[in-house]
C-alpha cells in the first residue's frame, strides 16, 4: 500500500499523514470526518459535509479462492467479522458467463450472516472443454472479494472421477490424480528436504457428500486447518475419500518439490492438433491455474518414436478450436505466450541438456540483437523448467515445460524487414540455394504472404560462390559476427554435433544483420542424438584438422567453414572470445554446477528413493533410448569428467 502526506510549504514534517493509504474504489473516497476521525469509504456528497461511514478494517471472505465444477452445484461460505446483517450483492463476471449463477442460500434477503452462497451451473449447449468465471461479493464499507470458478464439461460423466468431483485442495492447490497407481500429487514447494512441520488449509466439496481423511483419520472437515509434523518430500502418507460416510478410495499422497501439470485430451496424434485442457500447479509459487483450453499434438521427429512423447501445446480462449483465438498464459520465471512445449527428454536421463544449453546461451548473449540506437533487445534463447506430468489421470513422468522461439521472444519488429527461419533438415547448412525453401522453414513473416527467403539466398550465394576477397568485404554486412562467434563456440565447447547442419534458428530485426539462436540442444555434453555416448569427446569434426568442408562433410556448415578458413577477423574474435569466457562461463565447475542445480530438483533428498527421478524411471524403464545400456551418460560425475576433458581439448 501507499502512503499520503499533507505538508506545509518548506516543512519536512507532515501536517497530516495516512500510512498506509488503502487501495481506492471507483466513485468512493477515503478521508477524515469533521471530528478528525478517519473514515472508510465515504459516500460522495458534493458541496456538502462528509457523511460518516463506519470504518471496517476487514474484508469479505469466501472460504475458497478458487474451485472446479463438473456440472454440479457447490456451496461456498461468505463471511466477514462484525458484519452480521450487512446487505451484500453477488455478481458474475465476465458478463459472457451465462452458465454460472450465484445466489444466497442461507438468507434470501442477501444479508451477510456467514451466508452459504450456492454456485449453480447450466451446461446445456456448452461444448466439451473448460470455462472460467468469477463471482464477486460486495458490501458497503468492505473490500469486495471474488472467487474463481472453473467449469469442466467432459465427454461423458464417466470421465470424471470422485476425486475430481470432490475438488480436494491444500492451501488452494489442486491435487492431480494418478488413477493407474492410486496416487494423488501435491506440489509441496521449497524447504522440505529435511523434516519440517507442514501447515495447510484443507478444502473440498463437502456439500456433495464428500469427506477427506489422512492416514485413515476421517475427522477433517471442509475448510479446516491441517498440520503434518515431520514432513519432507519422501513422507509416506495416505489420503482417504469418503462419500456419504462410506470409504470409496484410499490413495497414496505424493509430495513433489516440482510443479505439476495435469493435462487431459481425448486423443493426441502427430497431426492435426486436437482439443484438451491444461492445469499448472506450483507449491513454490502458491499457484493453481484453472484448466485452460488447449490444442495439443506430438512434436519432434525422432523423439516421437519413443513411448514417452513430447508435446506441442497452444492455449486457446474457448473450447471451440475452430473459432478460438490464442490465449497468452504465463508460468513462473517464463514469458507470457500461447505456444508452449512439453519436452519428454526421453533419451536424456538428465532431462536438462537442452535447458542447460539454453541457459548458457542466454547468459552468454544476454540479448537477441542491438537496435538502431545500440540498445540490447529481446531474449536470445528459450527458457524452461522441470515439471511432473499427469495425462488423463495417469502419471507420465518428468517433462520440461519450455517456451517457443518466435518473433515475440526475440522481440523482432513487425513487418517484412524482420525475418525468422528454422533450419529443419540436414541440408540446412547454408550451401544449397536451390533447396532453401525445403531446408529452412520461414517462421516469420507468414509465408507465402511475404517471401523473405531471398535473405537466405543472398547469404548462401555469398558463402558458396564469392571470391575470398568478396566474401571478406561483404559478409559483415549480412551477419552479426559476434553472434556467429558465440554460436560456433557453444557448438564446439559442448559438442553440439546435431546443431550446425540443422536445429538452429537464424533471424534478423529490421536493423538488417542476421543472428543465430540455438534449438533442440539435447544431443550435447557427450550424448549422441539417440541417447548413446558419443564415440569421441574430442570430435569436431575429425577431418582436415578440424576445418569443415561442405558438400556432405559430417556436421559441417558452409558459412562457418568459410569464416574459419578465410576470415582473419572471425578467427581473431573467436580466439579473443574464448579467452574471455574460458575462465568464467566455460569452466568445468560452472557447467557441471548448472546440471547439479537441476539434479537437486529431481533428487531433493540425497540417498532417498522417493523422488521425481525414480518415479519417472519406474514409469519409463527404457529411459535413455538406445543409450539405456550406458546410464552413466546421465550421471553428474560422468558429465563433469566429460566437460573437463572436452574443455581441455577445445
Amino acid at each position: 500500500m501507499n502512503s499520503l502526506g499533507l505538508y506545509a510549504p518548506n516543512e519536512s514534517e507532515p501536517v497530516d499523514f495516512y500510512d498506509p493509504y488503502p487501495e481506492q474504489e471507483s466513485d468512493q473516497s477515503y478521508g477524515k470526518l469533521a471530528n478528525g476521525q478517519t473514515s472508510g469509504y465515504l459516500k460522495p456528497t458534493p458541496n456538502s459535509v462528509n457523511e460518516e461511514v463506519e470504518l471496517l478494517s476487514d474484508s469479505l471472505q469466501f472460504n475458497f479462492d478458487a474451485l472446479t465444477l463438473y456440472g454440479n452445484s457447490r456451496l461456498v461460505t461468505l463471511s466477514a467479522e462484525n458484519a452480521n446483517g450487512i446487505p451484500y450483492t453477488l455478481e458474475v463476471s465476465p458478463e459472457a458467463t451465462p452458465w454460472l449463477s450465484a445466489t444466497s442460500a442461507a438468507g434470501e434477503d442477501g444479508l451477510l450472516n456467514n451466508d452459504d452462497v450456492e454456485l449453480s451451473v447450466d451446461t446445456s449447449g456448452l461444448d466439451i472443454g473448460s470455462y472460467e468465471g468469477e463471482v464477486i461479493a460486495r458490501a458497503e464499507g468492505f473490500e469486495p472479494v471474488s472467487i474463481e470458478v472453473n467449469l469442466l464439461v467432459p465427454e461423458s460423466s464417466s470421465d470424471v472421477t470422485d476425486w475430481e468431483k470432490a475438488d480436494v485442495r491444500l492451501d488452494g492447490l489442486s491435487l492431480p490424480i494418478d488413477e493407474t497407481e492410486g496416487r494423488v500429487f501435491y506440489s509441496l514447494g521449497p524447504g522440505y528436504s529435511s523434516e519440517s512441520t507442514f501447515n495447510s488449509l484443507l478444502t473440498y466439496n463437502e456439500a456433495a457428500g464428500y469427506k477427506v481423511g489422512f492416514n485413515n483419520n476421517p475427522s477433517n472437515p471442509n475448510s479446516s486447518p491441517i498440520t503434518f509434523s515431520d514432513t519432507n518430500y519422501a513422507t509416506e502418507m495416505t489420503v482417504q475419500l469418503y462419500e456419504n460416510n462410506n470409504l470409496i478410495d484410499s490413495y497414496e499422497l505424493v509430495f513433489s518439490n516440482l510443479p505439476l501439470v495435469s493435462m487431459k485430451a481425448e486423443s493426441i496424434v502427430d497431426e492435426p492438433d486436437l482439443p484438451g485442457t491444461f492445469q499448472f500447479v506450483s507449491g513454490e509459487d502458491l499457484l493453481s491455474t484453472a484448466f485452460h483450453n488447449i490444442t495439443v499434438e506430438y512434436r519432434g521427429g525422432t523423439a516421437q518414436r519413443y513411448p514417452k512423447k513430447p508435446y506441442k501445446i497452444e492455449f486457446i480462449d474457448s473450447p471451440d478450436q475452430n473459432t478460438a483465438d490464442g490465449l497468452d498464459v504465463q508460468f513462473p520465471g517464463l514469458r507470457e505466450d500461447d505456444d508452449w512445449i512439453l519436452d519428454a527428454a526421453y533419451r536424456d536421463t538428465t532431462f536438462v541438456r537442452n535447458i542447460v544449453s539454453m541457459d548458457l546461451w542466454n547468459d552468454i548473449r544476454g540479448h537477441a540483437y542491438y537496435d538502431e540506437t545500440g540498445d540490447p533487445q529481446g531474449q536470445p534463447a528459450l527458457k524452461g523448467g522441470l515439471v511432473e506430468v499427469i495425462l488423463n489421470n495417469e502419471y507420465y513422468g518428468i517433462h520440461t515445460l519450455q517456451e517457443n522461439i518466435d518473433r515475440k521472444l526475440l522481440d523482432l519488429s513487425k513487418g517484412s524487414e524482420s525475418a525468422l527461419f528454422k533450419a529443419s533438415t540436414n541440408f540446412a547448412n547454408l550451401e544449397y540455394i536451390n533447396s532453401v525453401r525445403d531446408d529452412f522453414e520461414q517462421k516469420y513473416p507468414d509465408f507465402p504472404d511475404i517471401d523473405n527467403y531471398p535473405v537466405l539466398e543472398e547469404l548462401i550465394e555469398l558463402t558458396v560462390d564469392s571470391t575470398d576477397q568478396q566474401f571478406l568485404n561483404e559478409i559483415e554486412n549480412l551477419i552479426d559476427i559476434d553472434s556467429a562467434v558465440d554460436y560456433w563456440l557453444i557448438n564446439v565447447a559442448i559438442m553440439a554435433v546435431d546443431n550446425v547442419k540443422k536445429n538452429y534458428f537464424i533471424y534478423r530485426n529490421n536493423t538488417g544483420l542476421l543472428h543465430f539462436a540455438p534449438w533442440d540442444f539435447d544431443a550435447t555434453f557427450g550424448m549422441k542424438w539417440d541417447g548413446t555416448i558419443y564415440r569421441d569427446e574430442q570430435y569436431w569434426p575429425d577431418i582436415n584438422d578440424g576445418v569443415c568442408l561442405p558438400a556432405g562433410a559430417e556436421n559441417c556448415n558452409a558459412l562457418f567453414t568459410r569464416l574459419n578458413s578465410t576470415s582473419p577477423a572471425f578467427k581473431s574474435k573467436l580466439s579473443a572470445r574464448w579467452n574471455e569466457l574460458k575462465n568464467s562461463v566455460y569452466t568445468t565447475e560452472n557447467l557441471s554446477d548448472r546440471f547439479q542445480r537441476y539434479l537437486d530438483e529431481l533428487v531433493p533428498i540425497k540417498g532417498d528413493s522417493s523422488n521425481a527421478f525414480n518415479r519417472n524411471k519406474d514409469r519409463w524403464p527404457g529411459s535413455g533410448g538406445e543409450g539405456s545400456d550406458t546410464p552413466e551418460v546421465g550421471e553428474i560425475d560422468w558429465i563433469e569428467d566429460w566437460i573437463s576433458r572436452r574443455l581441455a581439448y577445445v
